[in-house]
C-alpha cells in the first residue's frame, strides 16, 4: 500500500475527489450549478461563440432565468460597458481550457437530447469533472517538479495529500469548480515543471510546453505573469541564469516555438476584445481595480474574514521552509521570498482584498506549487528527521490541520461560517458547530444610518408562561401551533428612512420548536397597504435545535425604490400542524448602507413582483398657492369654498404602465382644522368623453384636526388603457369645511404577469 501511495498520490488524489464529487456537489439543483459566479464570464466566451453567435451576450438573463435561482441569489453580471460598447469582464483562459469538454458535452447533449443551450444537465456536468482533470494534471505535475528537489518519495507523496486536501483546494475543486484557481494551480505547476527540465535538458517540447503553460496562465489570470521571476528561481543563481539565456538564444528552434506560442495565445484576448468592442486593448473591470498605496497585508493573510493563515494554517507551516532552503541556496531562498511577498502585496492592494472568497483566500490557490515546495522543505528539517517521535508528532499535527481543513469546508458548505463579514467573536461562535447561527453581523463602515425597535409584540395576543417549556428571558412566551399560526405582525411605513443609502432590514426573534428541524419561516414582505410586491420568507429549519431556544436573524436589502406608501411587515408563521413553536423578544432594525460600498454577504436579495414603477410629485410650490402652516417647503394648495378644486394633475394613463395589471397611489399629506366629511380625493380615469373609472376616496373621518395627516389611496387601473387620460385633483363640496393639501406623490405601478 505504501508503494502505491508514494507511487500514485495524484491518481489516488483524482479517486477521491470523484467521489466527494458525486456526493457532494449536485449541478442539477438551481443553486448549486457548477458554472456559477465568475466563472459564468469565463465559460460565456464558449457560449458567445459556438452557440448563441452574440458577443454582446443578451443570452445572458435567458439561462440565469432558465437554469439559476429566480431570486437572483446566484446571478452574476458578467457584462461591462466600454466606450458604449458591450465586454465580457472575464479572461478567457479557462475558455480555452474547456474547450475540448464543451464540445464533447454539446455533441452529448444533442445525442441525448437535452436542450443544447450549453448550460443544461451535460455541460454542468462536463465543467465539474475538468475542474478535477486539471487538478490531477497539476497534482502529477507538482509531484514530478518535486522529484527535481528530493529524492524521498513519501515526503513527496505527503506533499501532494496536504496540498490537495489539506487546503482550501478541495473547496474550489468541488464546490466552485468554475473558479479559475484550480486550473492556474495545473498551468503554473506545469510551467515550473517544464522550464527546469528545460534548463537541464534543453528540448524544444519542453520550451514549448513552460512557453503554453505560462501564456495560458496568463491570459486566465494576468497577474499570474508575475511568475515569470520564478525562472530566477529555478536557475538557482545569477550565473546559471545568464547561462539560461545564453543557451536559449542561440537554440534557434526553441526561440522560434517560444515566441510563436507566446504571440498566439497572446492574441487571443486583444481578437475578442476587438470583435466586442472595435478595440484591441480594453479594461474590462470598469471602476475595479488595484490601489498599490494602500495594501492590505495583515488582512489577507490574519484577518478573521478570509485570512490566509487562518483558514489554511499548513500554509503556514510551510514558511519554516524558507529556513532549509536558504542553507541549501541561499539565491533561491530570496528569490522565491521576494517572488512571493510582490504577488502578496499586489493581490492585498486589489478593490476588495478577500476577492469574495468563501473559503480562505483563493487568489493564492495558483501558486500552491511554490508552497508544497516550501512543505517539502519543512519536513526536510533535520531535527525532524533524526528524532522519530517529534517526526510523528508532527505529521500528525500537519493530519490535523488537514482534518480542520476538511471540517471547516464542510462548515463553509452548509453556511456554518456566516456569509457576512466575519470577525473574531462569529469565527469562534462557529468553530465547533455543524449547524449555522442564524447571526447577521454587518460592520460599522457599511452602515450610515441605524434605526433599532426592540418590542416582544406582546399587545393583542394572550402570551402566556408554559412550565413544560424551558424559559427564555421572561415568562410571557407565545405559542404557534395548529390553532394560532401567525405570530402578531409588526408593519411599520417607509417615511423618512432609508433617504441616501441602500435600505436593509433585519428581523429578528428567539425561538424554541418541539422538532429538530422546525417548519416555520420569519417572513419580512414590503408593499402597499392593499397589495404586497415583495414576500421573503427565512426557513427557520437550518438553525434551530430540537427543544434548545435559538436567536435567528434575517437580514433583506429591500427592493428599491422605495415610496412612502410603502410598508415592511414582519411576522412568523408555523405552517406545520404537528409543530409546536414557542416565540419570545421579537424585533426589527432598520439600516441604511452605504451606496459606495459593496453589500455584504449574507444580506437577502429581495423578491419582488413590480415589474415596473413610476414616481411623480407634482409642483405645489407654484405662486397663487397659500404659504402658511405648509408640511413641507413654503407653499401648500387650500381647498375650501372659493377654491373647491385644487391639486388637479392631469396625464395620459398608457405611458407610465407596462403590464396589464397596475395601479395608481395617490399619497399626500392633508391638514384641517375641523372635521371633514364630504372631503374627497378623486381619481377619474376617462376615454374620449366616457369615464372608464370614477373612485372617490373619502379622507375626512381619518383626519385628526390640528394637524398634518398623512393619507394614502390606491386605485386599481383597468386592462384597456391605450388613449386614456387620468385626472387626480382634491375636491371640497361644501362651505363650511376647509383644508390644506401639500406633498403630494403618484406613484404608478406595474406588476408582473404570470408569464413574466
Amino acid at each position: 500500500m505504501k508503494k502505491v501511495i508514494t507511487k500514485y498520490p495524484a491518481e489516488l488524489t483524482l479517486l477521491l475527489y470523484l467521489l466527494l464529487f458525486f456526493f457532494v456537489k449536485k449541478p442539477y439543483l438551481d443553486w448549486d450549478r457548477t458554472i456559477n459566479s465568475d466563472g459564468k464570464a469565463y465559460y460565456a466566451y464558449l457560449t458567445a461563440l459556438f452557440i448563441h453567435h452574440d458577443l454582446d451576450y443578451n443570452f445572458v438573463e435567458s439561462y440565469e432565468n432558465k437554469y439559476y435561482p429566480l431570486d437572483k441569489s446566484a446571478f452574476k453580471e458578467i457584462r461591462q460597458e466600454f466606450r458604449g460598447e458591450t465586454v465580457n469582464i472575464g479572461f478567457p483562459g479557462l475558455a480555452a481550457l474547456w474547450l475540448p469538454f464543451f464540445l464533447l458535452a454539446h455533441i452529448l447533449t444533442l445525442f441525448l437530447g437535452f436542450p443544447a443551450d450549453g448550460y443544461s444537465i451535460i455541460y454542468q456536468y462536463a465543467v465539474g469533472l475538468a475542474t478535477l482533470f486539471y487538478l490531477w494534471l497539476g497534482l502529477r505535475f507538482l509531484q514530478n517538479f518535486l522529484r527535481k528537489f528530493a529524492e524521498n518519495e513519501l515526503h513527496i507523496s505527503l506533499v501532494i495529500i496536504l496540498i490537495a486536501f489539506g487546503t482550501n483546494m478541495v473547496y474550489y475543486a468541488i464546490i466552485e469548480p468554475s473558479m479559475g484557481h484550480v486550473y492556474n494551480f495545473a498551468l503554473l505547476n506545469g510551467f515550473f515543471l517544464f522550464s527546469i527540465r528545460a534548463m537541464h535538458e534543453k528540448k524544444v517540447w519542453q520550451y514549448s510546453l513552460a512557453a503554453l503553460f505560462f501564456a495560458l496562465a496568463a491570459i486566465t489570470r494576468p497577474t499570474n505573469g508575475l511568475f515569470i521571476f520564478t525562472l530566477l528561481f529555478l536557475a538557482g543563481g545569477w550565473n546559471p541564469f545568464r547561462e539560461q539565456i545564453r543557451a536559449f538564444a542561440t537554440h534557434v528552434k526553441a526561440r522560434f516555438a517560444v515566441l510563436l506560442i507566446v504571440f498566439i495565445v497572446f492574441l487571443i484576448p486583444p481578437l475578442l476584445w476587438y470583435a466586442q468592442t472595435g478595440y484591441f486593448f480594453v479594461y474590462s473591470y470598469g471602476n475595479q481595480g488595484f490601489n498599490f498605496l494602500n495594501p492590505n497585508l495583515f488582512s489577507i493573510l490574519f484577518s478573521y474574514h478570509k485570512g490566509w493563515f487562518i483558514y489554511t494554517p499548513i500554509a503556514f507551516f510551510a514558511m519554516p521552509g524558507f529556513i532549509l532552503l536558504y542553507r541549501e541556496n541561499r539565491f533561491r531562498s530570496l528569490t522565491l521570498l521576494l517572488i512571493l511577498m510582490l504577488h502578496l502585496h499586489i493581490a492585498s492592494c486589489w478593490w476588495n482584498w478577500h476577492y469574495a472568497s468563501k473559503f480562505s483566500q483563493r487568489v493564492f490557490i495558483d501558486f500552491y506549487g511554490l508552497i508544497g515546495l516550501l512543505l517539502l522543505y519543512t519536513l526536510r528539517f533535520p531535527l525532524l528527521n533524526k528524532k522519530l517521535s517529534l517526526r510523528r508528532v508532527f505529521a500528525g499535527f500537519l493530519f490535523l490541520l488537514l482534518a480542520m481543513n476538511l471540517f471547516q469546508c464542510y462548515q463553509q458548505r452548509k453556511w456554518v461560517f456566516p456569509a457576512t463579514y466575519i470577525t473574531r467573536e462569529t469565527y469562534f461562535d462557529s468553530f465547533f458547530r455543524l449547524k449555522p447561527l442564524a447571526k447577521v453581523n454587518i460592520p460599522d463602515i457599511y452602515v450610515t444610518e441605524s434605526i433599532s425597535v426592540f418590542n416582544n409584540l406582546k399587545e393583542g395576543r394572550e402570551w402566556s408562561y408554559d412550565p413544560a417549556v424551558p424559559l427564555n428571558d421572561s415568562t410571557g412566551i407565545l405559542l404557534l401551533d395548529s390553532l394560532n399560526p401567525y405570530s402578531i405582525e409588526y408593519v411599520s411605513d417607509i417615511r423618512g428612512s432609508f433617504l441616501d443609502g441602500i435600505p436593509v432590514v433585519i428581523a429578528g426573534a428567539d425561538i424554541l420548536s418541539d422538532i429538530a428541524k422546525s417548519e416555520s419561516v420569519l417572513v419580512i414582505e414590503a408593499g402597499t397597504p392593499k397589495f404586497k410586491y415583495s414576500y421573503n420568507p427565512f426557513f427557520i429549519g437550518h438553525y434551530n435545535k430540537k427543544g434548545v431556544w435559538t436567536r435567528i436573524e434575517f437580514a433583506l436589502q429591500l427592493p428599491e425604490p422605495l415610496t412612502p406608501s410603502d410598508e415592511i411587515s414582519f411576522y412568523i408563521y408555523n405552517g406545520n400542524p404537528s409543530e409546536k413553536l414557542w416565540i419570545d423578544n421579537m424585533w426589527i432594525k432598520f439600516l441604511t448602507l452605504r451606496k459606495d460600498k459593496v453589500i455584504p454577504d449574507g444580506i437577502a436579495k429581495p423578491f419582488t413582483s413590480i415589474d415596473h414603477r413610476t414616481s411623480i410629485s407634482p409642483d405645489d410650490e407654484r405662486e397663487g398657492l397659500v404659504s402658511r402652516n405648509t408640511f413641507d417647503g413654503q407653499r401648500c394648495y387650500v381647498c375650501n369654498s372659493e377654491t373647491p378644486f385644487c391639486a388637479t394633475y392631469h396625464d395620459s394613463v398608457s405611458k407610465h404602465l407596462t403590464t396589464k395589471e397596475s395601479y395608481v397611489i395617490i399619497t399626500s399629506h392633508v391638514y384641517t382644522d375641523m372635521a371633514t366629511r364630504k372631503s374627497r380625493q378623486v381619481t377619474d380615469i376617462t376615454r374620449g368623453d366616457s369615464s372608464i373609472l370614477y373612485e372617490p376616496f373619502f379622507f375626512g373621518e381619518s383626519l385628526i384636526p390640528g394637524e398634518w395627516n398623512r393619507i394614502t389611496n390606491i386605485s386599481a387601473i383597468p386592462d384597456a388603457v391605450e388613449n386614456t387620460e387620468i385626472k387626480i385633483y382634491f375636491w371640497n363640496p361644501t362651505d363650511n369645511e376647509s383644508f390644506l393639501v401639500d406633498d403630494i406623490l403618484i406613484e404608478y405601478i406595474s406588476l408582473k404577469t404570470d408569464n413574466q
